[in-house]
């Protein structure tokens, strides 16, 4: 296995900046997450590491070898594309045959060989009994099995995957998210997984690299991305929290908007006095008495009951505040409509300066 190394790679589209100059380092058997909404770059990134799009400027190296002039097909990389690219009228033997037989070898496969290392490949993603079936007999989890024994079969450096549970249904889509990750963590394969959901970012990753714009703008371990996110973009993004445009007075301990104050406790990281940005994540909020001190007075606007959560929307000023809270802890009675107290756990809060 090898690990992989970006130096400024970028490329723009006419006028329009896809990616922005970016710098990565990926450790040989990582497996590496590529997070951010649609149209961040992520995608574009992805493909001019498979070879599949040229970088206008930057190298691109999968272990010591500088592969940016490189064909997709000469870079010893597999790809396990979002529709999966698998051919209907090909059973699925000859599918995960298909990247063997293409590739210019020297001496050339022979036909028993490509039989041990296609039985090999189904048998890694547990479908050695669908070997013979045609490709449209398959459900769409089967169908994504195929499409990664395809990738693994030719015994890749480097596994590349661009979305490949966008097309399944949620319960599929939790259990292969999980054989993925096991069949990463078996085979040793370094990874490079490129995602919108979260969930599946922190699941699966060892490190995320979180998009916007072309950029990336933090990278690290999921946790450490979750609990010390470096702007407002990623706490939102990555954790989900509410970011409310406030002021910081001159002492730098106080927040304010729309007339509510909050003090922020002593210790607590602050930018200096002026606009800021207070995110908190939905489990930094609570429901709490009238008459407290430090609390968020709030209208519920919505509530969705999850089961052992609840989460609620509600509106403090003009602000809207998300929460989730134990579906025990007495919210029977906040219903849409009630005004209520919020007690804010700083433990789940951040504190930006604004951008300008």
């Amino acid at each position: 296995m090898a690990g992989l190394r970006l130096e400024g790679i970028a490329k723009s589209f006419g006028r329009f900046a896809a990616v922005r100059p970016t710098h990565l380092e990926i450790p040989s058997g990582e497996f590496f997450a590529i997070l951010g909404p649609s149209g961040c770059g992520k995608s574009t990134l992805l493909r001019m590491i498979a070879g599949y799009e040229r970088p206008d400027a930057g190298r691109v190296f999968l272990g010591e070898t500088d592969i940016t002039s490189q064909r997709p097909q000469d870079r010893g990389i597999g790809m396990v594309f979002q529709n999966y690219a698998l051919f209907p009228h090909m059973t699925v033997f000859e599918n995960v045959a298909f990247g063997l037989r293409a590739r210019k070898v020297s001496p050339k496969i022979s036909n028993d060989a490509i039989s041990a290392q296609v039985a090999a490949a189904l048998e890694s993603v547990r479908l050695s009994e669908k070997s013979r079936s045609p490709v449209p007999a398959l459900s769409g989890g089967e169908q994504q099995r195929v499409a990664v024994a395809r990738a693994l079969v030719i015994r890749p450096r480097l596994l590349l995957f661009d979305e490949p549970l966008s097309n399944l249904d949620i319960a599929l889509r939790l259990q292969t998210r999980e054989e993925i990750r096991m069949l990463q963590r078996a085979t040793g394969i370094t990874t490079v997984y490129v995602t919108h959901d979260q969930g599946e970012a922190m699941s699966l990753a060892d490190r995320i690299a979180v998009m916007r714009a072309g950029e990336v703008e933090q990278a690290g371990e999921p946790g450490i991305l979750y609990n010390s996110p470096a702007n407002s973009f990623v706490a939102e993004f990555l954790g989900g929290a509410s970011l409310i445009d406030c002021h910081l007075d001159g002492a730098g301990r106080v927040i304010a908007w729309n007339g509510i104050s909050l003090p922020v406790p002593a210790g607590f990281p602050v930018p200096p006095p002026g606009p800021a940005v207070l995110a908190i994540k939905p489990e930094g909020l609570s429901f709490a008495e009238g008459g407290e001190n430090g609390v968020v007075e709030a209208l519920v606007r919505s509530r969705e009951y999850t089961g052992f959560t609840t989460a609620f929307t509600l509106l403090a000023g003009d602000r809207v505040l998300k929460a989730l809270v134990v579906s025990t802890q007495g919210t029977a009675g906040i219903v849409p409509g009630k005004n209520v107290s919020l007690r804010v756990d700083w433990r789940h809060c951040s504190l930006f300066a604004a951008r300008r």
